[in-house]
């Protein structure tokens, strides 16, 4: 089974923000809290998790980035006639997809 890390993250921040939303009631004295679950992070995975955001934000970036430069190349070179695709890349291509 493969876990989508943004998928859980963004799981995790809807639910914080939901949990955080609903205030609870004031207690009366003498009332007990209400039970609840608590779940904490240590500083290491809590770093973890920040860096892992930030190296896919920095490589979201880098592709977006490279992709329309690359785009833009490509689509000045066919423009001028000047496009060729080798013979051993198109190969490789169709070895990948069909091989």
């Amino acid at each position: 089974m493969r876990i989508d890390r943004n998928n859980v993250l963004r799981y995790y921040e809807n639910t914080k923000a939901a949990t955080t939303a609903q205030k609870p009631e004031a207690k009366q004295p003498g009332e007990t809290a209400p039970k609840t679950d608590r779940v904490s992070f240590s500083a290491q995975a809590t770093l973890k998790s920040e860096t892992g955001r930030v190296a896919q934000s920095i490589a979201t970036e880098i592709e977006a980035d490279a992709s329309a430069a690359k785009l833009q190349q490509l689509s000045q070179s066919v423009q001028k006639g000047e496009y060729r695709v080798s013979t051993q890349d198109l190969v490789d291509s169709i070895l990948k997809v069909w091989g």
